[in-house]
């Protein structure tokens, strides 16, 4: 009970509980769309868009974070942005139709795309320098138990109740939780008299959703269609753009100038690469067990299900061992686990051992907890307080952004790579080729810039 009587405990356990209903929210509806798609009497592909939105939306609101945490008090802005998930979820439970659900999942990653970022200020501000890796890691731990228990809790859900029932005890909870911060929560950071820039903010939505847009359509009906590449230029012109405004504006939505400070950019770029394999390994992982093998969804399901568990509970000790040891070698530790858990995947056949595979796959999640979370605190370590909410703003929106394009331009590659339009082995083997060869360079910057003392902005 001590442990609670605590405040910086306390606010933990709030900041927590936010973000584990945050990241629940992201594959909570995985076991559920084939009763949604029944009930509203849509395909698969329209149903999976409430995944989609979900990601595409906590990309866009990202962005626009930092000016939120700075403009306003923070115990209001939590408030708000939880009291966002609470409305979308009641929604969702009395939804009539698919497009009221949709709309109910946009408003639910609005609130959850500023829940994290502000999260992460909040345990920036509160906890010492020295303790940033363990509070991190434990933020990383509800993060990555989300997408690992998502799916079967909801399955449980559907199957014993109905699949509204899902947002009914996500309302309950938010609601406690909505009661217990408004009591507990106290604002923690100076306001900024800044103003939105709405410019800034309709060109990155556009560039971003573009940029989706095109690759999304690329993987389904090849790069050389008219709704793929073009989107995807245009896009691109539009994210020059933005970033040109940011680096000459004199109140910038995102203050790109951040990127000057080596530590920061090389801890975004390691940090965004291995969200590209942390993605996209729930998705071609089961590829190869069901497409290519034949196997049962439930089969690719206990394969995953070992990793992404460990992943979740390795995270606090992997930031307490970056606190303990240093960025470098709490780095240097993740990435010779991932090359354990990614290589073999280049070699697995049609014959593999299923045990050998669910036992790589350990390793490779083991390896990404090492690497995200804990390098997230090491990346904005050096900057004034004032910066916090910049730091991390961009770092969860590149994050998100490369995590969700990478993952479909390695989709895009096993595609290419098999035979006959069919998912087979060596499409499979080529994409974790490539995987390999980005943890390569990966390591090239960790080696060059990544320290284990705690760095200077100027590093």
């Amino acid at each position: 009970m001590e442990f609670f009587k605590n405040r910086r405990n306390l606010v933990l356990i709030i900041l927590l509980t936010a973000g584990f209903m945050g990241s629940l929210g992201q594959s909570l509806l995985t076991s559920a769309l084939p009763n949604i798609m029944s009930d509203f009497s849509i395909n698969a592909t329209t149903g999976q868009w409430l995944t989609t939105i979900y990601i595409v939306i906590l990309g866009l609101v990202t962005c626009v974070s930092a000016f939120i945490i700075n403009r306003y008090n923070t115990k209001h802005v939590f408030m708000g942005a939880l009291g966002l998930f609470i409305i979308g979820c009641i929604l969702a439970f009395f939804a009539p139709n698919f497009n009221v659900l949709l709309i109910s999942r946009i408003i639910q990653a609005t609130g959850t795309g500023i829940l994290y970022p502000l999260s992460q200020v909040v345990i920036l501000y509160y906890f010492p320098l020295e303790d940033h890796g363990k509070a991190f890691g434990y933020m990383g731990l509800v993060v990555g138990a989300g997408p690992a228990f998502g799916p079967t809790f909801s399955g449980f859900i559907v199957d014993f109740f109905d699949w509204r029932a899902i947002f009914s005890i996500l309302s309950v909870i938010a609601i406690i939780l909505f009661i217990i911060g408004s009591v507990e929560l106290k604002n923690i950071k100076e306001k900024y008299p800044v103003k939105m820039d709405f410019l800034s903010v309709i060109m990155y939505g556009l560039g971003f959703t573009l940029i989706m847009y095109g690759v999304t359509n690329a993987v389904n009906i090849g790069l050389g269609n008219l709704l793929s590449l073009p989107p995807i230029i245009i896009g691109l012109i539009f994210l020059l753009v933005f970033s040109h405004r940011q680096l000459h504006a004199s109140i910038p939505l995102l203050k790109l100038e951040l990127f000057k400070c080596n530590v920061f950019a090389a801890s975004t770029i390691v940090v965004c690469l291995s969200y590209i394999l942390m993605m996209s390994g729930t998705l071609l992982v089961p590829l190869y067990i069901q497409s290519a093998r034949g196997l049962s969804a439930i089969t690719s399901g206990l394969i995953l299900l070992p990793g992404s568990i460990l992943h979740a509970l390795v995270n606090p000790k992997a930031g307490q061992f970056q606190d303990d040891y240093g960025a470098r070698t709490s780095s240097l530790l993740g990435f010779v686990f991932i090359i354990i858990g990614t290589l073999p995947f280049v070699f697995f056949n049609m014959n593999s051992n299923l045990v050998l595979i669910t036992i790589v796959y350990c390793f490779r999640m083991i390896g990404l907890s090492f690497l995200i979370t804990p390098l997230q605190a090491y990346g904005v370590d050096p900057f004034p307080r004032s910066d916090y909410s910049h730091g991390t703003a961009i770092l969860n929106s590149l994050r998100q952004i490369t995590g969700a394009l990478g993952t479909n331009i390695l989709v895009a590659i096993v595609t290419f790579f098999s035979l006959n339009g069919n998912v087979d082995c060596y499409g499979i083997n080529i994409s974790f080729l490539i995987q390999v060869i980005l943890m390569l360079f990966a390591l090239v910057i960790i080696l060059k810039y990544i320290q284990n003392d705690h760095p200077s902005y100027n590093q």
